[in-house]
């Protein structure tokens, strides 16, 4: 999910706010904001009888990506004040043809 440029700006304050994030691979500075990541939470421990997701949690990510060569960081997000509602999508009933008025039946 795409993060809109309130959430962005959270996301730069908070950094701001921890001080310079240095890229571990290349000790580049400079960083792009992905979009939210997110990574459903698994019962542990995990048995087979234990394996319903229904209603399971998630786990919301930032992730950053270094300008210079791509590392990736990611940032839990609730620390940094961003949260999102997620929905299961629902199944829609396929649209039923419209029979044309207009068509002679033979």
């Amino acid at each position: 999910m795409a993060l809109d440029k309130a959430s962005e700006q959270k996301v730069c304050n908070w950094l701001a706010s921890k001080g310079q994030l240095v890229c571990h691979l290349c000790q580049g500075k400079a960083w792009g904001i992905g979009d939210l990541v997110g990574n459903t939470i698994v019962p542990t421990p995990l048995a087979a009888t234990s394996l319903n997701l229904t209603g399971a949690g998630v786990s919301l990510y930032v992730p950053l990506s270094c300008i210079n060569c791509g590392y990736v960081v990611f940032l839990a997000a609730a620390p940094i004040g961003i949260t999102a509602h997620l929905r299961a999508a629902q199944p829609t009933a396929p649209a039923q043809p419209q029979a044309n008025p207009e068509e002679k039946k033979p």
